[in-house]
């Protein structure tokens, strides 16, 4: 990865850490004692993982959006990259486990997105192998909250 990426990736990196410590806080009752103590139930568990991974989803969905922007005729695409937004919206009710495996879904349907931004040269040459690597993380944390 090109030096000037750096930051994209030490960013990238810490925003997977909430999916990993929710995870750590379904699996490990002493962890999610310790969260429970000094963070609050909010930053645990299930909790965490939907409320946080709802907001990320729909922040991808602007950036990719603002990416668009930059072209002088995006034409319809940026209309399509709002999808992860609504997406994150209107599909993270109905109880943990549905809201987690809905929610893996529209991060695929991001990682989608971002591969078409990416191929049409709208993204620079890191994004996609990054946002990848991001996706490689929160989908089996998703999984694990969904199943937990």
């Amino acid at each position: 990865m090109p030096h000037r990426a750096r930051p994209a990736v030490i960013l990238a990196a810490i925003a997977v850490l909430p999916f990993v410590w929710s995870v750590a806080t379904q699996i490990a009752p002493g962890l999610a004692d310790f969260g429970l103590r000094f963070m609050g139930p909010r930053f645990l568990g299930p909790y965490l993982a939907l409320g946080y991974g709802g907001m990320m989803l729909a922040a991808l969905s602007g950036v990719l959006f603002g990416l668009v922007l930059r072209v002088e005729r995006p034409g319809w695409l940026p209309l399509a990259l709002i999808i992860p937004a609504l997406w994150a919206f209107l599909f993270t009710g109905g109880g943990p486990v549905p809201a987690a495996l809905w929610l893996g879904a529209g991060y695929l349907v991001a990682l989608a997105l971002d591969w078409l931004v990416w191929q049409r040269g709208l993204a620079p040459v890191w994004w996609f192998p990054l946002r990848a690597a991001q996706t490689a993380v929160i989908l089996p944390c998703l999984i694990v909250t969904a199943f937990a």
